[in-house]
């Protein structure tokens, strides 16, 4: 289960730098001008839904294991 909900945190963050990565590419890169475009991406939402999935589930995983384990 511990194991488990590591390998989840490690998944749902990749998953969110990659869709974020690819957001940015489809607005043509950061910058103040491009931010609410960025802001309302499809990819963008789902990056950020997917890091708030990894900080649930990093916050299980801690109330399971100490952290110099995990």
């Amino acid at each position: 289960m511990n194991t488990l909900l590591l390998l989840t945190n490690i998944a749902l963050l990749a998953a969110g730098h990659l869709f974020w990565k690819k957001a940015l590419k489809i607005v043509g890169g950061f910058s103040l001008q491009r931010l609410p475009g960025l802001l309302m991406s499809p990819l963008f939402l789902m990056g950020a839904i997917c890091y708030g999935a990894a900080t649930l589930s990093w916050l299980s995983a801690m109330s399971w294991l100490p952290l110099s384990n995990a």
